[in-house]
C-alpha cells in the first residue's frame, strides 16, 4: 500500500490490515467468469484508471485503492467484478484467484476455544473472551465479532 519510493512503516496492525484487505479482494474476485467483455462500460473506465495509476510511476497505492473500489462498486455485477479484479491481478500479483482464507480448516483445538469464547461473551465475561481471543491468535486464528455471532478464520 506504500509507493515503492516511500518509507514503509511495518507494524503488526498494518500487516493485519493488509491481510484483511487481501481477503476482501479475494472474496470479490472469486469466482472468475470467462467471457466478460472488459472493454464495455463501466469496466473500460475502471481499466483505464488502473492503467493510468500504474503508468504514473507505478502508483500501486492508487491501483490498490481502485481494486478496493471495484470490489465494492454497485455499477458492476459479480462476474464483471471478478473478471476486472482478475485483470488487475495480472499486474498486482496478489493471487486473487486463491481462496479468501475463511474456508481454510482451523487448527486443532480452535473449535473448543471458540465455543468457550462464545459462552464467555454470552455470559458477558469479556475479560475471559479477550483472553481466549489471544489464545486463538497464538494458534493463527482471527476472530471477528458480528451481529450474528463470531466469525473465525485462519490468518494467511
Amino acid at each position: 500500500t506504500a509507493h515503492y519510493r516511500s518509507k514503509l512503516d511495518f507494524t503488526n496492525a498494518a500487516m493485519h490490515a493488509a491481510a484483511s484487505g487481501l481477503r476482501r479482494l479475494r472474496r470479490a474476485a472469486s469466482p472468475a467468469v470467462p467471457g466478460v467483455d472488459l472493454t464495455a462500460q463501466p469496466m473500460a473506465s475502471y481499466r483505464a484508471r488502473f492503467v493510468e495509476a500504474i503508468a504514473d510511476d507505478l502508483a500501486t497505492p492508487r491501483a490498490l485503492a481502485l481494486a478496493h473500489e471495484v470490489a465494492n462498486a454497485a455499477d458492476v455485477d459479480d462476474s464483471q467484478r471478478a473478471s476486472l479484479l482478475g485483470d488487475f491481478d495480472r499486474v498486482l500479483g496478489l493471487s486473487l484467484d486463491r481462496p479468501a482464507g475463511t474456508d481454510a480448516p482451523l487448527p486443532a483445538g480452535a473449535d473448543e476455544l471458540l465455543e468457550r469464547r462464545a459462552a464467555a461473551r454470552a455470559s458477558r465475561d469479556y475479560g475471559a473472551a479477550d483472553a481466549l481471543r489471544d489464545e486463538l491468535a497464538e494458534l493463527g486464528v482471527t476472530v471477528r465479532d458480528t451481529p450474528t455471532g463470531q466469525e473465525a478464520s485462519r490468518r494467511e
